[in-house]
């Protein structure tokens, strides 16, 4: 019974997930791949994926030039405490991954300083690193699952720890869009 429970767990997770945006822009050639933050049409309390104070709600974008390939992982951010600004020239997230690793991104967006319902954008790569390490990252983080994300703001940090039923949600979103990129015609 444990197993057709986590089977159906699995399936409703991955059911949940899509691509919403894969175009390229007539104008700068740059593509854009992004997956959806919402399991339902609109973000609702089932989209959190944290299961302490605060809220956080993710989804996952690739972008794609002639110079240059990215990957984010954008959150949209509520929290409890004021953590202060997060900010493009030092905000960072570390992912804690549930075999103890730890994955560190640096900020891409710019400076958010909002009361509430910050929207920020990390690469899965810090400054120094190179641009293969983040396609490292997200290979680990496609195959791993996070049991924790710390995010810092210009005043403190804060630790949220991923429900339980949201890790394999996470990891599935990896997967969706890998799945989609190896699907792009190699240059």
């Amino acid at each position: 019974m444990k197993k057709i429970t986590l089977l159906l767990l699995i399936s409703f997770s991955g059911f949940s997930q899509s691509i919403i945006k894969n175009k390229i822009d007539e104008f700068t050639k740059v593509r854009y791949i992004e997956t959806n933050i919402t399991k339902e049409k609109r973000l609702k309390e089932i989209d959190n994926i944290s299961q302490d104070k605060g809220s956080v709600y993710f989804n996952l974008s690739y972008i794609e030039s002639e110079k240059l390939s990215i990957f984010l992982f954008n959150i949209l951010l509520y929290s409890n405490y004021d953590l202060g600004c997060f900010s493009k020239y030092d905000g960072k997230i570390i992912f804690l991954l549930e075999n103890g690793k730890t994955i560190e991104g640096k900020q891409f967006s710019d400076t958010s300083c909002e009361k509430t319902g910050n929207t920020i954008k990390y690469t899965l790569a810090t400054s120094s690193d190179s641009i293969s390490t983040q396609f490292e990252n997200f290979d680990i983080l496609s195959k791993e699952k996070i049991s924790k994300i710390r995010i810092y703001g210009s005043k403190f940090f804060q630790d949220f720890i991923i429900k339980e039923d949201a890790k394999e949600y996470i990891k599935g979103h990896f997967l969706i869009l890998k799945d989609e990129i190896n699907k792009l015609p190699t240059k």
